[in-house]
């Protein structure tokens, strides 16, 4: 793997955050940010459950589901907040970011055909193998089987070369400097500072441009619509809330950030999302030692 792969790897990595199973609620005052858990950090049980929680989401016309790609609670509770939307009559449309346009044409005749052979399904959609199939085939089949409309949310691979090659960012103007500079630390970070500027500028472009893609996504419909995305996504500082109220300013939409428990995952999240879902991690590789490494070679 060389290491243009180990950084597209790590950044996939590091980029989200989510949420899970045995669901319960912190105590809150009616002015703090909502935050459930799936355990208290003691281990406690707290009262709380996923039907409290969509009492929340279904005042909203869009809602936005951050995870951490890689967490199987996340999804977990990401199908189980779906189906409590679906059973309440608000759900019109999922958007995924795992879903690309040229897929689109496989995904509604899926959909039309309501195929329900799990793996057969990840044939007929040629589901994109970076998407662990095992963590998002069993909402993709849930979506299908019940007929709701699946959106595609990211761009193709011919969008994606001419983002790239493009001199001028989407969405500048909208986040502004501060925001801007957010996303280049990101990047600086997510790739242990082994990114020079021609590459930062490459990426932000690319993450502006998806971030203005899955928001027209969901701005298609006038409501009902879920994102499933990355929690960087999710923000609704520097994310794609940002776009969708540069497209539908008077609509109403709740960023859920589902966020690992790491001793300092309090900090400044009420800026970042209206509801958290903590919940624990998972392990994962030094993948700051394995960019190095392969640095180092030849």
């Amino acid at each position: 793997m060389n290491a243009r792969k180990v950084g597209v790897l790590l950044s996939a990595a590091l980029l989200s955050l989510a949420a899970g199973c045995a669901h319960t609620q912190l105590p809150q005052s009616k002015d703090t940010m909502p935050v459930y858990n799936t355990a208290t950090v003691d281990g406690t049980a707290i009262n709380g459950s996923v039907d409290a929680l969509v009492d929340e989401l279904v005042k909203s016309d869009y809602i936005i589901l951050g995870e951490r790609h890689d967490n199987p609670e996340h999804h977990n509770l990401q199908l189980e907040i779906l189906k409590e939307l679906h059973k309440r009559g608000w759900l019109k449309q999922v958007s995924m970011e795992m879903i690309t346009p040229s897929q689109q044409a496989d995904v509604d005749m899926a959909i039309e055909r309501k195929i329900d052979d799990f793996y057969g399904l990840e044939q007929v959609l040629q589901w994109q193998k970076g998407w662990d199939w095992n963590l998002y085939g069993p909402i993709v089949s849930w979506v299908v089987s019940e007929g709701i409309p699946l959106q595609a949310a990211n761009l193709d691979e011919n969008e994606l070369k001419s983002v790239r090659e493009k001199p001028n960012r989407v969405g500048t103007e909208l986040l502004g400097p501060e925001g801007l500079a957010i996303h280049r630390q990101q990047f600086r970070d997510s790739h242990c500072g082994y990114v020079d500027r021609p590459r930062e500028e490459s990426m932000l472009r690319v993450q502006l441009s998806r971030d203005a893609r899955m928001a027209s996504s969901m701005t298609a419909r006038k409501k009902g619509v879920v994102l499933l995305a990355g929690s960087w996504h999710a923000r609704k500082d520097i994310g794609v809330p940002r776009f969708v109220k540069g497209a539908a300013p008077y609509a109403k939409l709740t960023s859920l950030g589902m966020v690992e428990r790491t001793g300092n995952e309090g900090e400044n999240l009420e800026n970042k999302y209206d509801i958290v879902w903590m919940t624990d991690g998972v392990e994962r590789p030094d993948y700051c030692e394995m960019f190095r490494s392969r640095m180092k070679k030849p």
